[in-house]
């Protein structure tokens, strides 16, 4: 029988929050250590690729969160994006929240507007003031819990499982050394597990140590390697997105989504995150429209994408791509394309042509084309970037690429 794995309880709050409440929580659980492991960070944290992958991660781990509310945390963007990641894993009732509201009785935190997106108004909230009571109602209210669903980062910590299976002690100890971020749990018996998670949570420069010692173990598969620097990269891409993506590439119709990104590597990384299998397939069409679809007519974006499917994805002449994508119903494809100058008749016409084929349109600083918006012909996916911190990650992944994956270094 294997071992029972503890509830992990994600804590959202400011770094500015009363600390006698975070002490008393942190206090609380600890001394249920056999039923609860607690995911708190009591530092501040900065935005940037550390304070995203470390949230996201916990996010995309946790089997349920208590989320701390005060006007304080109310200004603080992590504590509003953990919120709407957190409801949205809520959704159907199945991942389990408890807000907690300090100095607050009434709850008038839960109708600021800045929750309205996150719905959390709409969960029955812990209204104490003292923090030993809001540690023991929190405590009261998880044991038992069962969670009722996968983790969103489930399926990429599986593919590294995967990928590492039979690493040797010696490297996998010679690779957690690397890995200075400290995940407080132990998910299981077999190690590569709590490994493959901090692996996600990681820093560039942490990472990069660790798939070199590890890239030692599966030199002979390059594939392998690429897909484990993919891995990485993508940690940053936030768990509603790694939820929303795939139930949209198996929809009926209307698979398409508006990334406010720029890059296409932005949009590979979603699907990297989001599909990590090896039946999707990724195909850029920034370089065949660039900035110049507004004087393309549909038929000829149809005839571009179809070209540009038909190299990418190797299919013969004398076959037709689009019959081959219908055919092919258990692979999922997802393509960028730009949004500048699409008309929401150009998009309604390319989803009819290939209703299998899961669009990136890419609106930039350019925003949706509103009439897409209004038919509701794509979903919009906002990945809340900061100034130049799209620019960031793809020169993070690029220093991945160069230091692990770059064929200079092997021999």
């Amino acid at each position: 029988m294997p071992p029972k794995v503890p509830l992990r309880v994600f804590v959202s709050h400011s770094s500015e929050e009363h600390q006698a409440v975070l002490d008393v929580i942190a206090e609380a659980f600890r001394r249920r250590k056999d039923d609860f492991t607690l995911l708190m960070d009591t530092e501040e944290l900065k935005v940037g690729e550390a304070w995203r992958a470390r949230i996201n991660l916990w996010l995309g781990a946790c089997d349920a969160a208590v989320l701390i509310l005060s006007d304080q945390a109310l200004t603080k963007p992590w504590v509003l994006y953990e919120a709407a990641i957190l409801s949205y894993r809520n959704r159907g009732g199945n991942f389990l929240i408890l807000p907690v509201l300090l100095n607050d009785p009434e709850g008038k935190l839960l109708k600021d507007p800045r929750l309205d997106a996150p719905q959390v108004g709409e969960i029955q909230a812990i209204r104490k003031s003292d923090p030993a009571e809001i540690a023991a109602e929190g405590i009261r209210r998880l044991t038992g819990y069962e969670p009722k669903e996968k983790r969103p980062i489930d399926a990429a910590v599986s593919r590294i499982l995967t990928m590492l299976h039979g690493l040797p002690v010696h490297l996998l100890d010679d690779a957690s050394a690397q890995l200075k971020l400290t995940v407080p749990w132990e998910p299981g018996a077999n190690p590569l597990v709590p490994f493959a998670e901090r692996l996600l949570g990681a820093s560039t420069d942490e990472a990069i140590e660790a798939l070199i010692t590890v890239r030692d173990f599966i030199a002979h598969d390059r594939r392998r390697v690429k897909v484990l620097v993919d891995l990485v990269a993508a940690s940053w891409v936030d768990p509603k997105a790694i939820e929303e993506l795939p139930e949209i590439a198996a929809a009926a119709s209307g698979r398409a989504v508006a990334l406010n990104a720029a890059l296409a590597e932005t949009a590979r990384m979603y699907q990297v995150a989001a599909c990590p299998t090896n039946r999707s397939y990724f195909v850029s069409l920034v370089d065949v429209f660039g900035e110049t679809a507004n004087q393309t007519k549909p038929q000829e974006i149809v005839d571009k994408v179809e070209a540009e499917l038909r190299k990418r994805l190797n299919v013969p002449v004398g076959k037709k791509v689009r019959e081959e994508l219908k055919l092919a119903d258990k692979m999922i494809v997802f393509a960028a394309i730009p949004a500048v100058g699409f008309t929401d008749f150009a998009i309604e016409y390319l989803q009819a042509e290939f209703p299998t084929v899961t669009f990136f349109f890419l609106t930039a600083a350019h925003g949706a084309p509103p009439g897409a918006i209004e038919r509701k012909l794509l979903k919009l996916i906002i990945p809340q970037l900061h100034e130049n911190e799209e620019s960031t990650f793809n020169a993070n992944y690029q220093r991945l690429v160069a230091n692990v994956d770059s064929p200079l270094d092997w021999t």
